[in-house]
């Protein structure tokens, strides 16, 4: 009986039929882009919070979807290095021109990164509140001006 070859999960670059030395070449290519250039060759624990992260959306981004998909991508940073990252993202997405889903319990974050928040509730979960927030002209400043429109999320929140 031949032994059994335990199967491994494809990463990105195996999804997009990349080989190694094309996956790296394509990653550098896009270092000053995701603000890495300098650390081509460092190891995970070298970089900052905020540079992982970034590292992470390169390999994301490397898959060459037409969508990325992004569960609380910055849940573990610190606020600070959050609305910097939160930014950061603002930018990509227009630079990269694609469709981005973010999965967040942020109100500020879902308020500040999307054109549309569909908010969730109920067990099971359904759609309780879509806003559209397309063509807003968002800053901080407008973000913290959203005092009614953030309690009003909140109490569909808390009431589901």
């Amino acid at each position: 009986m031949a032994p059994v070859t335990p199967k491994i999960l494809p990463g990105p670059t195996r999804i997009a039929e990349l080989k190694k030395k094309e996956a790296r070449e394509a990653a550098l290519k896009e270092f000053s882009v995701f603000g890495l250039q300098g650390y081509e060759n460092a190891y995970p624990d070298e970089l900052s919070g905020g540079m992982r992260q970034r590292a992470a959306f390169l390999r994301t981004a490397l898959c060459s979807a037409d969508i990325m998909l992004l569960d609380e991508p910055f849940g573990a940073l610190d606020v600070i290095t959050r609305n910097e990252m939160q930014d950061w993202l603002l930018k990509l997405r227009n630079e990269l021109g694609r469709t981005t889903l973010l999965v967040t319990h942020d109100i500020d974050e879902a308020l500040y990164l999307a054109d549309r928040i569909v908010v969730l509730g109920g067990h099971p979960a359904k759609v309780t509140r879509e806003i559209d927030l397309s063509g807003v002209n968002k800053s901080r400043d407008w973000l913290y001006e959203q005092t009614d429109l953030r309690k009003e999320i909140h109490n569909i929140l808390r009431h589901e």
